[in-house]
């Protein structure tokens, strides 16, 4: 998104909730699905774990050759004899630049949760 200026201060933000609940998350939690490490993030990215809520996609800016983010996570679902239906994307947005789509985890939280895998 072009706001019209690299950085932007927006001023103090209350981060005390999202804290707490992120401490009250498990290693399954955040190491339970591997989706995003396998599939959407180059090598740079893909040491950390992440619980995403929301992603944005276009066939562009995957090197699978998929058109469709449904088929991509069916995809990943299936080689790990996993239940697509769980993985698949409940909701889908249109923007200016691509589509954001709703993963069934947390939807309502947030865009993503992350971390170091060496923490």
């Amino acid at each position: 998104m072009d706001i019209g200026e690299p950085l932007k201060d927006l001023g103090p933000v209350d981060i005390g909730r999202a804290a707490a609940l992120a401490d009250t998350l498990t290693e399954v939690d955040w190491t339970g699905n591997t989706f995003r490490q396998d599939m959407l993030a180059d090598p740079v990215h893909c040491v950390t774990n992440n619980i995403i809520f929301k992603h944005e996609w276009h066939p562009s800016a995957s090197r699978t050759g998929i058109q469709h983010f449904e088929d991509l996570v069916y995809l990943w679902a299936t080689q790990r004899n996993l239940d697509p239906e769980q993985y698949l994307p409940v909701g889908r947005e249109e923007t200016d630049v691509w589509p954001v789509f709703t993963l069934p985890t947390g939807s309502a939280t947030g865009t993503c949760w992350g971390r170091s895998s060496s923490r």
